[in-house]
């Protein structure tokens, strides 16, 4: 590469980052991908598991001694954690993992909020 095209890419790259940069990816996620995979990763991923164990209440049936549906979210949060971060951390396109986690949490706020009011 000479220096005139290094200078033409570095200034086409400069066009892109707005909004939505090349290719339809937003800006967080090809300025800082590895900021955002450790927001997903990290405080996101326990947050929606804390959400789904709560969520978990309401659909798991009582069973016989009226206290499966509490207990089962409960012995099952690590492996719910395990599976929502490994998922976050082995996605290849961010933007999927975001949606399906963005899914998880609507659907598990509606659920408890359903069932609040």
């Amino acid at each position: 590469m000479t220096g005139a095209t290094q200078i033409e890419e570095t200034s086409e790259r400069r066009e892109q980052i707005g909004p939505v940069s090349a290719g339809g990816r937003s800006r967080m996620f090809t300025r800082r991908p590895r900021v955002a995979r450790w927001v997903l990763v990290g405080p996101v991923t326990v947050v929606l598991a804390v959400l789904v164990m709560m969520g978990m209440s309401q659909w798991v049936p009582a069973g016989p001694a009226r206290i499966d549906n509490i207990a089962m979210p409960v012995i099952l949060f690590p492996l719910i954690w395990a599976g929502l971060f490994f998922y976050a951390l082995l996605e290849e396109r961010m933007e999927r993992a975001v949606l399906v986690f963005l899914g998880l949490l609507l659907a598990h706020i509606g659920r408890l909020a359903f069932s609040m009011g």
